[in-house]
């Protein structure tokens, strides 16, 4: 049955960028590894473009950021996380003797495990997406891009002092270059596909240029903190899936149970999939063997929780919301 009220586009970018992250996360061969380096930015993209979705009635001034929005929002980021490490390390004590640093460092989304780490990402722009709508309504989409530009060049200007200061790596470098793909998804759908398709072909020619002045670089290398090639190549693959998938002719394609599955389920697949990662890669399993094993592996546990949600809590409440995420 159609939501008219869903974006189906929306959900099949969702879906397309886990399993891109899970795929990255099975250690695929260089070539497929580095094509996929889009994924991460993909989701920063959508974190921005549902945040103006669903940002709606403060555009219009209907209502106003207040605390009470704040602490919703970190609610369901962060609660769902803390529940996950929670039983992951109780099980990992049944095991092995538990690091009480890293599980430390993991509730703090600092490193800890790995990969809780984009969580902080999701929380910074929880905070500063309004802040950004607010500039957006004052000064127009020039301010944005100003923006968008003087932190995509401090970024890859301050990337070489990653590491030095771990502060200074979590308090701004770790989202700084993400902050034009945040800023881009609240905005594209306002944007003319023209003036989108004109950013797709400069930030291109930019790349080939690039890549023939210096040679091949590898994308993965300029990650850790996002900045330089790694920002322009997640702007102009994000873009151009932007500019497919939301041409209307596609539009009923994207009406699949799987995808709003993975769509809707999208956080906690990525928290599930973390300890299969680690089994797989401490087992060195090859990537073909271990990409559908974590893939199958974390969609069958999520939908079993699905099940017993539905069959146990079928009510509405807080502890629900944060087991369904």
């Amino acid at each position: 049955m159609t939501d008219f009220n869903r974006i189906y586009y929306i959900d099949f970018l969702r879906f397309l960028g886990v399993f891109l992250i899970i795929l990255a996360h099975s250690n695929p061969p260089f070539v497929l590894f580095e094509l996929r380096n889009f994924d991460v930015s993909l989701m920063v993209f959508l974190v921005g473009m549902s945040f103006s979705v669903s940002s709606s009635k403060y555009k219009s001034g209907k209502a106003t950021f207040n605390g009470k929005y704040f602490f919703h929002r970190l609610k369901r980021l962060v609660l769902p996380v803390w529940l996950f490490l929670t039983i992951y390390f109780l099980i990992e004590n049944i095991f092995f003797k538990v690091d009480y640093k890293e599980m430390l460092s993991s509730f703090l989304l600092i490193s800890g495990i790995g990969y809780v780490w984009f969580i902080r990402i999701l929380v910074v722009f929880a905070l500063l997406g309004p802040l950004l709508l607010i500039i957006n309504k004052k000064f127009g989409d020039k301010a944005i891009f100003l923006i968008c530009l003087i932190s995509w060049m401090l970024s890859t200007t301050l990337s070489g002092f990653y590491g030095v200061n771990r502060a200074l790596d979590i308090f701004l470098l770790d989202w700084l270059g993400f902050l034009p793909l945040f800023a881009l998804g609240m905005c594209i759908r306002e944007s003319s596909r023209k003036v989108l398709l004109s950013l797709v072909v400069l930030l291109a020619i930019y790349l080939i240029i690039k890549f023939c002045d210096v040679g091949f670089i590898s994308f993965q290398d300029y990650k850790y903190p996002p900045n330089g090639i790694y920002v322009i190549y997640g702007i102009l693959i994000s873009t151009l899936l932007y500019l497919v998938v939301s041409y209307h002719k596609f539009a009923s394609f994207f009406e699949n149970r799987l995808i709003l599955f993975f769509s809707s389920n999208s956080m906690w697949l990525y928290l599930i999939h973390i300890p299969f990662v680690i089994l797989c890669h401490s087992l060195a399993i090859i990537w073909y063997l271990a990409f559908p094993f974590i893939l199958f592996s974390s969609f069958f546990i999520v939908y079993i929780k699905n099940i017993l949600i539905k069959k146990y809590f079928n009510s509405v409440g807080s502890f629900v919301s944060i087991l369904k995420g």
